[in-house]
This record gives C-alpha cells, sequence and structure tokens, in this order.
C-alpha cells in the first residue's frame, strides 16, 4: 500500500494574521515619529525667525533713543501682531490682537513677514505671526510652535519659556515667550 503525505507547504491564517498586525504596528510607530520630527524640524525656521527678530530689536535699541519699540503702554502683557495677515493673525486668548502700532524703527535692520511656517492647532485656528509687546526698556516676543512640546527646551531660545494659555484655542501647539533681559 503507498501512503501519500501531503507536504505543508505555506502559511496558516493565523500565521499571516501575527505578520500583518505586527508590521502595522511597526508602520505606526514610524509614522508617529516622522510626524514628530517633521513638526521639529518646521519650528527651527519659526525659531530662527523669532532669533532674527531679537536681533533686529536689540540692534534697534540704541538708535532708537536706548529704548526698544513701544506704544506708551508700561504693561509688558499688552501684545500686538508685528505683522498684519490675511489670516486670523495671531491669536491671543481666542481672539485677534490689533497690529503692533508703531515698529517702524525695525524696518533698518529686518522686514518684517509673516511666520514661514503656518501652525494650525487642533480647534484649525492658524497662527502665522509673532507677537510683541515692550515698554521701552524691555520687549517680549510671543511665538507658537507645532506641536505639544514639555518644558522651556520646547521653545528652543536661551531665555524663551513656554506658558500655559489655559484656553482650548491652543491644544496642539507648544506657545512660548522670549523675554529681553
Amino acid at each position: 500500500m503507498i501512503s501519500y503525505r501531503s507536504a505543508s507547504r505555506g502559511f496558516t491564517l493565523i500565521e499571516l494574521m501575527v505578520v500583518i498586525a505586527v508590521i502595522g504596528i511597526l508602520s505606526a510607530i514610524v509614522l508617529a515619529s516622522i510626524n514628530s520630527a517633521r513638526d521639529r524640524s518646521e519650528n527651527t525656521g519659526i525659531i530662527r525667525q523669532v532669533d532674527e527678530y531679537i536681533t533686529a530689536l536689540n540692534l534697534s535699541y540704541v538708535p532708537n533713543g536706548n529704548e526698544f519699540p513701544w506704544n506708551g503702554s508700561s504693561n509688558l502683557n499688552q501684545y500686538g501682531c508685528l505683522v498684519n495677515t490675511a489670516g486670523s493673525g495671531c491669536l491671543y486668548n481666542g481672539g485677534t490682537p490689533p497690529m503692533y502700532p508703531d515698529i517702524n524703527p525695525l524696518s533698518n535692520y529686518i522686514s518684517l513677514r509673516p511666520l514661514d511656517v503656518q501652525v494650525t492647532d487642533s480647534d484649525g485656528h492658524v497662527f502665522d505671526s509673532i507677537m510683541y509687546s515692550s515698554n521701552g526698556s524691555n520687549f517680549r516676543l510671543r511665538y507658537v510652535l507645532k506641536g505639544d512640546f514639555v518644558g522651556n527646551e520646547a521653545c528652543n531660545l536661551q531665555g524663551a519659556t513656554q506658558i500655559n494659555e489655559g484656553s482650548s484655542a491652543f491644544e496642539g501647539v507648544t506657545v512660548c515667550v522670549y523675554e529681553s533681559r
């Protein structure tokens, strides 16, 4: 009597499902890493632009009578947009502040422009400008970065601190403030 043994060649359905699940998990991890790296890369452009404004403001100090351009208010929390944009500009607690009244002294040092990279929060608000406040002797720049990062190192400028706005208008983004010394 001749017996035939069937040779099992191939994979079972369970083996295929396990391999597909492992590949899916690995691809999700890779995609999350890529998105985080992309956010950090785009944030580098924003930070570079903020750094350019800091340099221009410092250069304008002495020629502007030993003070930074300001609107006459001693309140450093009275922000205005550095650039008036067609978008929602530089949202602040859900509202749009006015254009900063007089930044003309900076025109000798830098061309004011919207952010090179627009930042959108989880509610769809677009941040495309840097905010500025000054009391003459000090200034603050407030800017928004992509992603929810934790800690002052996320702001990537020496002296910049991360702030918590406590508003739903800032979910999915990191809000930073640089204050001159």
